[in-house]
């Protein structure tokens, strides 16, 4: 583990994946254990798709197919570190088990957020954007 290089005067707010209020949730109607994540992984925080096994969860449609995710990969700490140099990981190594939420609040990670702290002035004040 790398050392310590900031201190932040607050908690952070949310991570990708964690429940962002107390509104009512919904998950995907599968059984207990029935959904695991597909090969290669599949991230946290993000949007999942039942495979064609009805089993593994990727943040991609099958192949072949232009469907509308099943539902958003929530984050219940199954997310494991597999290398000895990292410090954190939001993948959920493949075989384990996915929460698969239908309905919801959660944090996710926005890939564009320059153009959202440039429109908005409150939250260059509270110091979340860093361009």
């Amino acid at each position: 583990m790398a050392f310590q290089t900031q201190i932040n005067t607050q908690p952070a707010p949310g991570l990708p994946g964690d429940f962002a209020s107390l509104n009512p949730t919904a998950t995907f109607p599968a059984g207990e254990g029935a959904l695991v994540a597909a090969a290669g992984g599949c991230t946290i925080g993000a949007f999942g798709w039942v495979q064609t096994d009805g089993r593994s969860v990727a943040n991609a449609p099958a192949s072949g197919t232009t469907t509308a995710p099943d539902g958003f990969v929530h984050r219940d700490l199954s997310g494991q570190i597999s290398s000895l140099f990292d410090e954190s990981s939001l993948t959920i190594p493949q075989g384990f088990p996915v929460s698969l939420f239908t309905a919801g609040d959660f944090w996710a990670r926005c890939r564009n957020h320059r153009l959202r702290c440039r429109a908005d002035p409150f939250l260059r004040r509270l110091g979340w954007c860093c361009g």
